[in-house]
């Protein structure tokens, strides 16, 4: 692509330049295949957008892939999301949402909601080791394949407990809870929440 960009760029430019010698042209059109060829993708400016681009594209290959290595289906753009709890209603779902844009511009939040996501697995994949329960589902819904979601609810939690569900943002649902209850259900909520957030 950048080589044919470029020998179109060079065609163009000695076509207009014949002309403009022959005076059957002007130097409005030579600035125009110049402005042309600086918004291309093989001007320096293009080339390292492109370049910036791929790295991203490349960053995001690699998270997407470790998710998969942790046991994170990712749902795919085929998929509607709002069908998972249905198709997995008999156990605890969890589904984070997330996107390229609110990484770079909710950080704090992005780290903060992915850190207890993953901690949330670690620990109910432990208890589900070492009882009797079902294990659950960790699902990660992308706004960049997902577009017709609304991606102003930003990064959230979304959990649900056999087909119903319980709160689309769990890690303030959590500590809402915590708030809210008496000292001794607080004493033992806290007990679980540290557990859920354990190290790792």
């Amino acid at each position: 692509e950048l080589i044919n960009e470029y020998c179109k760029f060079q065609d163009e430019i000695k076509t207009n330049l014949t002309k403009l010698r022959s005076n059957t042209a002007n130097e409005n059109e030579i600035q125009i295949v110049l402005e042309r060829f600086r918004r291309s993708c093989c001007s320096s400016q293009g080339i390292d957008e492109y370049f910036r681009e791929n790295i991203k594209l490349k960053e995001k290959c690699q998270l997407l892939s470790l998710f998969q290595k942790k046991g994170i289906s990712l749902v795919k753009e085929s998929v509607s999301p709002e069908l998972l709890p249905q198709e997995h209603d008999n156990t605890d779902i969890y589904i984070i949402y997330i996107s390229d844009e609110l990484q770079e511009n909710e950080r704090d939040k992005w780290i903060q909601q992915y850190e207890y996501f993953m901690k949330i697995m670690k620990n109910t994949k432990n208890q589900s080791m070492s009882s009797d329960t079902t294990e659950p589902e960790f699902f990660l819904v992308d706004y960049d394949v997902h577009t017709n979601i609304d991606k102003s609810q930003g990064v959230k939690i979304h959990f649900y407990r056999n087909g119903t569900k319980i709160t689309d943002d769990y890690y303030t649902y959590q500590n809402k809870n915590l708030t809210e209850s008496t000292p001794v259900e607080r004493n033992q909520q806290q007990q679980g929440k540290e557990e859920t957030n354990g190290s790792t």
